[in-house]
């Protein structure tokens, strides 16, 4: 006995067999959401304890992860500007204090995130 195939709607009506679609990596993007996901969480952890460095990393860590992710982005700039903020307070202070070796120091590393 012959069996008989009917076309799925995914198939379509030509009768024809299905088309395998490309593989976009799928597979290995869930673990990679799931991971980004993680990362953001413990950066925002971090941004609520006003650790901006560790935000920063986090953050773009995360959106190495998932790269077109907007918030990720976002939060990201945001740590970024707030770190280089808190060098240049740093560094104003630094200069108060007579200390401008490390008031030097700070700035640079403000410059080194934000030329």
């Amino acid at each position: 006995m012959a069996a008989v195939c009917f076309p799925t709607a995914a198939e379509g009506q030509s009768g024809g067999a299905k088309k395998e679609e490309p593989r976009t990596g799928t597979a290995q993007t869930a673990p990679r959401a799931k991971q980004a996901e993680k990362l953001y969480e413990s950066a925002v952890q971090a941004e609520q304890e006003e650790l901006w460095n560790t935000a920063y990393a986090l953050y773009a860590e995360a959106l190495q992860l998932a790269p077109g992710n907007t918030e990720y982005a976002a939060r990201r700039e945001r740590a970024k500007f707030r770190l280089v903020q808190q060098h240049m307070d740093r560094a104003e202070w630094q200069a108060v204090q007579g200390r401008l070796e490390e008031a030097r120091t700070e700035l640079r590393m403000a410059l080194s995130l934000d030329p």
